[in-house]
């Protein structure tokens, strides 16, 4: 038996470019979570499916970390030809498929009007749950000479004899950037063994993540059952500018013809030129992901769900980060992650059953003339409200009380 239904979510940005000044020194980053013994114990919810098959992060969190390696951007940024900056680009469009290293496990569907922020030196990501039926989460986030905006709609077909999901994403990702415009594909994901444990799945990408440009420049990637990678950059005039090789879980490769002479082939993620030219260094390889007992985690994604003290009342009541499902879970209070969930989740229902009008705060829906999809943009008044600790919205009780549940 084969089943099909939809899951979107949406991400818009405003057209302008945000200059991020650099952030003030705050508190330590975690580089461990509260509680590893969450990962085995199996605690099943009234659905049959175990708690412990989740892992602490929402569809918003997950939309932010695949900026993990948003200085691919800044280095884009910094490329005099378009050629050069399409190879960034499209090195960072194939770069979130590496956070699904050892990451077997479920994310949390955010409720509707729950929203998520991030800032770090070099960007700032906001997001919210735009729609529940079906599901849109809009995010948005601007670095220094980018804006990146992400329309996500996607085809999920569960196969319950075969114990397989296929997830198929519909919709682009944007990205403005030094004055151009971006927009790219997600490619399939496969999930096998469903009802195994999540250390015995089998998940794999397939497809071909294209990248367009609006001065003319392509980029194409393909991506196949094994991993490997193939694909190349072309000019305006439709000239190879170079290569893609490698595997998406350990290095993209370019090979990029020099001065008429010959290709040289340098190393996109481990950041070298094979023929032992100049070392260029993109991403860290110390932030690929960590330890099992840590659900697989990236440095960067372990700071996704921390909640400090002096952070607490410049947060809208609808971050995630508030929500208590997740942060049991990630605790190791299974019991009291169920039931936190059960009760988040038949309170939704309710809201739906009374017919509860829901109108997002921070985006709205437009049709982008670049791609011809209606995606959510940002309104741009967030990081404003953000600055009055949201004072004005708490006064009009913008904010619905989605967390507001209590267990027994």
């Amino acid at each position: 038996t084969t089943t099909t239904r939809k899951v979107q979510s949406s991400t818009k940005t405003a057209a302008s470019q945000v200059t991020i000044a650099a952030a003030e020194p705050s508190c330590k980053s975690r580089s461990s979570l509260p509680q590893r013994k969450a990962l085995g114990r199996m605690i099943v919810q009234r659905t049959g499916v175990p708690i412990s098959h989740y892992e602490p992060l929402t569809a918003l969190q997950l939309l932010c970390e695949e900026l993990r390696f948003a200085d691919l951007l800044n280095k884009a940024c910094a490329k005099g030809t378009a050629e050069e900056r399409m190879v960034y680009v499209a090195a960072f469009a194939l770069s979130p498929y590496t956070n699904s290293t050892g990451r077997y496990r479920k994310f949390f569907n955010p409720l509707l009007g729950e929203t998520f922020e991030y800032e770090q030196e070099d960007f700032r990501y906001h997001g919210e749950q735009v729609s529940h039926h079906p599901a849109v989460s809009a995010g948005h986030a601007t670095g220094n000479g980018w804006t990146w905006y992400q329309t996500f709609s996607a085809e999920v077909t569960w196969n319950t004899w075969a114990q397989t999901c296929e997830f198929v994403p519909e919709r682009p990702i944007r990205l403005q950037l030094t004055g151009e415009e971006y927009m790219w594909n997600k490619i399939t994901t496969h999930i096998e063994g469903l009802l195994c444990i999540p250390e015995e799945r089998k998940l794999y990408h397939e497809g071909t993540i294209c990248v367009k440009c609006s001065n003319g420049v392509k980029a194409t990637i393909n991506v196949a059952r094994n991993k490997e990678i193939s694909g190349e950059v072309t000019s305006a005039e439709g000239k190879t500018f170079c290569k893609f090789s490698g595997k998406w879980d350990e290095r993209l490769c370019r090979q990029r013809f020099d001065r008429n002479v010959a290709f040289r082939e340098i190393d996109l993620w481990l950041f070298r030129e094979l023929d032992g030219g100049e070392i260029e260094q993109l991403i860290m390889i110390s932030e690929w992901p960590l330890f099992p007992e840590y659900f697989g985690f990236s440095d960067f994604t372990m700071r996704l769900n921390e909640l400090h003290n002096e952070d607490r009342d410049f947060l809208p009541p609808t971050d995630s980060r508030f929500r208590p499902d997740v942060r049991c879970l990630e605790e190791g209070m299974l019991e009291e992650a169920v039931e936190y969930k059960r009760c988040l989740e038949q309170a939704q229902r309710e809201r739906a059953i009374n017919q509860e009008t829901h109108k997002p705060l921070w985006f709205v829906q437009k049709e982008d003339s670049f791609t011809n999809k209606k995606i959510f943009v940002s309104t741009g008044k967030y990081w404003k409200a953000k600055e009055m600790k949201f004072e004005e919205q708490k006064k009009d009780n913008a904010f619905m009380p989605i967390f507001k549940v209590s267990i027994i």
